[in-house]
């Protein structure tokens, strides 16, 4: 009964989490997808768009996918054990199960957010409904899932190096705050594990975006599988390309992060004492 109950309130944080943390940070998100494109435009004319393009779709998505992935990511945790290898492991099986719902939400969001930059020459969505239906009818599931082992090769070293940081700097701030403000040992620690390990897995996110941005007919050069991407990335553009965005890609971890995490830490004192 008491692991039940311990799950629920997991399921509940986690879905409160992911969506609060979705809602402040979306338009960093934008900023950094727009970064990433073969012909990136300058901050400030990005600043002048619609920087919210996707957010319902993310906002939909990020409740069932943030259940998902906090919630398998304490499953395993509790079954493998509390050692930097274990946390490396529940990292990567958090992403692989939750990318299962990320994925066709992530191209969706991705998609409406920087469709402005190409001028309707690949693609105009009126929403993310529109999107669904239209990459459904011209592209089947798989435009759905493209990019799904690039996500899972982007994501899965990312949640599997966040958690290991997150953990590690968790205990070595414990006891450092006062009992009172408990949440800043979550906030920090997610701050500075979430920018880590977006610097460190820049490369595998950009190779990751330029496939799912792409339609079918391959649009923006042969980005036809991950080795591919990273290929044509480093031949055509060279190799200091895989670190566009790398800022902006910490800029929005590092609070993102730490958003969702201090969330889901605090939400799941706040369930438990609820339920």
């Amino acid at each position: 009964m008491e692991g039940s109950r311990d799950l629920v309130v997991t399921l509940l944080a986690s879905s409160t989490a992911g969506l609060m943390a979705r809602l402040a940070l979306h338009p960093l998100d934008s900023i950094k997808a727009n970064l990433q494109t073969p012909s990136p435009v300058p901050v400030r004319q990005l600043l002048s768009r619609n920087l919210y393009s996707g957010l319902g779709v993310a906002a939909l998505g990020s409740v069932p996918a943030g259940c998902l992935y906090f919630t398998s990511y304490e499953q395993a945790r509790a079954s493998l054990g509390n050692d930097s290898l274990s946390h490396f492991a529940a990292g990567m099986f958090a992403e692989t199960l939750s990318c299962l719902l990320w994925v066709p939400v992530d191209v969706i969001k991705e998609r409406l957010q920087v469709q402005q930059h190409f001028k309707a020459r690949t693609y105009s969505y009126s929403g993310g409904l529109d999107a669904l239906k239209t990459i459904l009818r011209d592209e089947g599931l798989h435009g759905l899932y493209r990019g799904y082992g690039a996500t899972l090769a982007s994501f899965g070293p990312f949640s599997a190096f966040y958690f290991v940081f997150y953990e590690h700097f968790k205990s070595n701030l414990s006891g450092r705050f006062d009992s009172r403000i408990q949440f800043a040992e979550f906030a920090c620690s997610g701050a500075l594990a979430g920018a880590l390990a977006a610097l460190i897995t820049n490369p595998l996110d950009m190779a990751k975006l330029r496939l799912q941005i792409q339609r079918a007919k391959g649009d923006f050069g042969p980005y036809t599988s991950f080795p591919r991407s990273f290929e044509t990335i480093v031949k055509v553009e060279g190799w200091s390309a895989l670190w566009k965005g790398a800022g902006m890609r910490m800029a929005f971890h590092a609070p993102s992060t730490a958003i969702s995490i201090t969330l889901f830490e605090e939400m799941k004192l706040v369930w438990d004492k609820v339920l």
